[in-house]
């Protein structure tokens, strides 16, 4: 949500799907990296494919709220 929330602030409205998809992608990206980070710098964590699941699927279902919200998002950010 934060990554949408930063894109939403700075972009038009009418790139609204495109920002929300770029939110998720950089959202998953994040997670993946930090896994990969955990595997490499530390001794006693491991990178798990289901940790980037998981974030992808809080990331997707956050995307699909803020579809559903649209309206109201959009109001609150450029219409106070």
């Amino acid at each position: 949500m934060l990554w949408f929330l930063y894109l939403q602030s700075n972009r038009p409205i009418s790139r609204y799907f495109a920002m929300v998809i770029i939110a998720v992608l950089m959202s998953v990206l994040y997670g993946a990296l930090i896994e990969f980070l955990q595997q490499v710098y530390t001794n006693t964590r491991k990178a798990d494919l289901n940790d980037i699941l998981a974030n992808f699927l809080g990331s997707f279902t956050a995307a699909m709220i803020a579809i559903g919200l649209r309206n109201q998002i959009t109001k609150a950010l450029f219409y106070k």
